[in-house]
């Protein structure tokens, strides 16, 4: 009788050791479904960010491109222009060497101003001639005039051009430079995505497998309760969904040695 009171305490003892092995796995549980809501709420904010992230990004880089669009069609027309101020300066230079060749033409020989002026009822007299040619001179030197001011603007036209160009490439460079990190953030935001995904995958899964081992354990607890009470032939009711109640029913203090064994 004593041996059998001895084996009872100690089935008593060890299924109050499983019931308290239940109550802190339950509470452990708790605790981590806690802590994954909150890294599942950390992670959605993570991925919100980056998206508006990229968005802002690829509104930067289009305001980017359009400007060097734009500044480079600036250029393409400074650029013309420079060209047709060549064209005009040919055509002048080419008009300064006809007026050098008729102002010589017209210097070099007495007789043959006298000649023309006898076939060129236009000129009364040498003088005429004369006064055409100072004509001509002061037309050269509006002409020279004209040609050093026409070089100036080329060459200011030059360097701002040169300067722009320089200013531009520098730009340029640093928009490449830009855009360059823009793809690698960006491609390091896709590998960001999949690995988030991944771990969002994995924490589903574990959640689903958490889920799976507390209702294994609800069962169990229920199961214990039932039996426990079964063979305390008590009618105490419990809600199946209860378990920490149903655990607290068969403490020790709660849970009288079934009538079986103390006859026995």
């Amino acid at each position: 009788m004593g041996s059998e009171w001895l084996q009872v305490r100690a089935a008593t003892s060890r299924s109050l050791w499983c019931c308290q092995a239940f109550k802190e796995t339950m509470a452990d549980i708790a605790r981590r479904w806690r802590e994954l809501h909150a890294k599942e709420d950390q992670l959605k904010t993570y991925m919100e960010k980056s998206m508006r992230r990229l968005k802002e990004d690829d509104k930067l880089r289009v305001q980017a491109l359009k400007k060097a669009m734009r500044e480079r069609e600036q250029k393409t027309q400074k650029e013309m222009e420079l060209v047709r101020a060549k064209k005009k300066l040919e055509a002048l230079k080419k008009e300064h060497q006809k007026l050098s060749k008729e102002v010589q033409k017209y210097s070099i020989f007495k007789i043959y101003l006298e000649d023309v002026v006898k076939i060129s009822p236009q000129f009364e007299d040498i003088q005429d001639v004369i006064s055409r040619y100072k004509l001509l001179v002061r037309t050269r030197k509006d002409l020279q005039q004209s040609q050093e001011k026409d070089r100036k603007m080329i060459k200011q036209t030059k360097v701002l051009l040169d300067r722009d160009e320089a200013e531009k490439e520098a730009e340029t460079l640093q928009y490449q430079n830009e855009l360059e990190q823009l793809q690698q953030r960006f491609a390091q935001a896709q590998n960001d995505v999949r690995f988030w995904t991944a771990r969002w995958a994995d924490i589903r899964n574990r959640n689903t497998e958490n889920g799976l081992m507390l209702t294994t354990m609800k069962m169990a607890i229920h199961n214990l309760f039932q039996c426990v009470n079964t063979q305390l032939k008590a009618k105490v009711h419990v809600p199946e969904d209860d378990s920490l109640r149903q655990l607290d029913m068969v403490e020790p203090s709660q849970t009288p040695l079934p009538a079986q064994k103390e006859e026995q």
